[in-house]
């Protein structure tokens, strides 16, 4: 949709969600080859977790706060061209 294109908040948002499952999609499949006794049960409390953050994390979109994530986040402000601070805001 061509009126949120322009929108800084909603393109550091969508950068930031790409860049946090990509790393836990990375995981899930680091964890997958390495195998071992525990791998049937860190893959379904990785899901589950995984889960979680992702709802935790749109409902501060939804409300108007900023979660600025280690790591990724910063990846998201300079892709997005915006100037999130590292701290949540209100």
């Amino acid at each position: 949709m061509p009126q949120y294109r322009n929108d800084e908040n909603i393109r550091f948002h969508a950068y930031q969600s790409i860049f946090a499952h990509s790393v836990i999609m990375l995981s899930s499949g680091v964890l997958a080859l390495l195998g071992g006794d525990y791998t049937h049960t860190l893959q379904p409390l990785l899901g589950l977790g995984s889960f979680g953050f992702w709802i935790f994390m749109m409902y501060k979109a939804y409300t108007g706060e900023t979660v600025v994530l280690p790591l990724v986040g910063s990846l998201a402000q300079r892709q997005s061209g915006g100037s999130h601070d590292t701290t949540i805001q209100r």
